[in-house]
């Protein structure tokens, strides 16, 4: 579950880089609680730390995040935290800097951050067309 706590957390601190819940990061991310199978207990934690007006530590998040997850699953974190960016329609560059932190942290050169971000970018493009594929009627 602390796999799981850390990635709910990151998409947190996404949501909230801009001090502003957009319609779209709300609806994701309720979605993803349960798609995860999230208990309705655990739900509601989430959603207290979503919509509580205290800001989140970013900087606590993101180095707990870069101690805990293996560079093998930090593809998985940083794909979800692109799609989180994105999920009302415009990338913010407060939302970029949660990226860049956890990258950072994680011990990634400035030059691979813009790598990453150059793929998340394009991943962000392709998921974009495979949601698509999956939603036409064949």
């Amino acid at each position: 579950m602390k796999f799981i706590d850390d990635y709910l957390k990151l998409m947190i601190c996404v949501i909230k880089a801009d001090d502003v819940i957009h319609k779209g990061e709300e609806e994701l991310f309720l979605n993803m609680l349960k798609d995860l199978g999230i208990s309705s207990s655990a739900q509601n934690k989430y959603n207290k730390l979503l919509f509580s007006t205290k800001s989140v530590d970013i900087a606590a998040i993101t180095s707990r995040v870069a101690k805990n997850v293996k560079r093998s699953m930090m593809p998985w974190f940083v794909c979800g935290a692109f799609l989180m960016a994105d999920a009302d329609g415009k990338i913010l560059e407060e939302e970029i800097q949660v990226i860049k932190q956890l990258l950072e942290k994680s011990g990634f050169s400035p030059k691979r951050f813009t790598k990453v971000k150059q793929w998340g970018l394009e991943y962000i493009k392709h998921t974009k067309k495979g949601i698509k594929l999956f939603s036409e009627m064949p």
